[in-house]
């Protein structure tokens, strides 16, 4: 990215972390929040707690290994105010809310993790200038050093959890299936954790297949499209990574949703997230399919945080165990 290009998205985010400093030394009042059309729009996010909507941005975060990034765990000083309304104009959205006080914030987000019914949405998918939805491109998406490493460092939370959230559900010869498996480190991490399991990773990127086998020789990765697999229809776990903005288009990612979920075997879990925004509504195309939504948030033990992590369950004969609603003490 040019440093021009680097220069004016610090100076646009430190003038974000100061409005947002500002509307939080002055809470319970009505402000309106201004976003430009284009890209900005991906970073608007609502919370809904206890049937009541809250509105939020996400700032880039900071660590002396990282530098500045894009990071898919919220935290409260990003969450501007109660939603009052919405409303297109000229310079894009206008977003009118009641705002909060710091303990306010706080205290939803450690709500939000202990009612099933609470979720995250990210409404609009990333756009161009011209406000037309935009992804990578392939070649963007291939393998180098770089990428792999920033992709690794993005997901480390995720890979955390998941092996938090499944080391009481898997069972020795079940099969963890990633079908957009990426640097393969993800499939790779739960391999490590359930090595009684079969963990199995697809890309449709050779490049990213080729430094997935280098790093993980052991295990069985395949250089195919996600959406013309069948091996979800045998597995015991599908983490469905892809459904993201930046990676497909939201049309693409309702189809793919449903044709893997019809796959699913009855009793087999399905798990989506992934570094940027889910694009579809999860919770409702759940339903339509059938599957049985047991999560949609999640956060580290430890951590007042949240991030996108629906986990749903294809009804079955028998009852399978699983964890409290997104309860973290679960984890510990």
């Amino acid at each position: 990215m040019p440093d021009s290009v680097n220069c004016n998205l610090l100076a646009n985010e430190v003038s974000l972390t100061r409005q947002f400093q500002a509307i939080s030394n002055r809470p319970r009042q009505a402000f309106r929040f201004n976003s430009p059309p284009g890209p900005e729009l991906n970073n608007l996010f609502f919370l809904s707690v206890h049937d009541v909507t809250y509105v939020g941005r996400k700032l880039l975060s900071h660590s002396d290994e990282r530098g500045w990034y894009q990071s898919s765990c919220l935290n409260p000083s990003q969450l501007l105010g109660q939603l009052l309304s919405i409303a297109y104009t000229n310079n894009g959205l206008a977003v009118h809310f009641i705002s909060l006080e710091d303990s306010q914030r706080h205290d939803l987000f450690h709500a939000a993790i202990q009612y099933p019914d609470s979720e995250v949405y990210f409404p609009f998918p990333l756009l161009d200038s011209a406000g037309q939805e935009c992804t990578l491109s392939q070649e963007q998406w291939a393998c180098t050093p770089q990428l792999a490493g920033r992709l690794d460092n993005d997901e480390q939370h995720f890979r955390d959890y998941c092996a938090f959230f499944l080391r009481p559900l898997i069972q020795p010869s079940m099969v963890i299936y990633d079908p957009a498996c990426s640097t393969g480190t993800f499939i790779g991490s739960l391999a490590q954790a359930f090595p009684e399991a079969h963990c199995i990773g697809s890309d449709q990127s050779a490049t990213m297949i080729e430094h997935a086998r280098n790093r993980f020789p052991a295990l069985v990765f395949k250089h195919m499209d996600a959406g013309l697999t069948q091996l979800a229809s045998l597995c015991d776990v599908l983490i469905l990574r892809f459904l993201n903005a930046e990676v497909i288009h939201r049309d693409d990612a309702h189809c793919l949703f449903k044709h893997m979920g019809n796959l699913l075997k009855p009793g087999a879990t399905l798990i989506v997230f992934g570094h940027t925004p889910v694009l579809i509504n999860v919770r409702n195309s759940a339903q339509a399919l059938g599957l049985r939504l047991i999560s949609s948030l999640a956060a580290r033990p430890g951590h007042t945080e949240l991030f996108e992590f629906y986990v749903m369950k294809k009804p079955g004969i028998h009852k399978e165990h699983l964890p409290p609603l997104n309860t973290p003490d679960t984890f510990k």
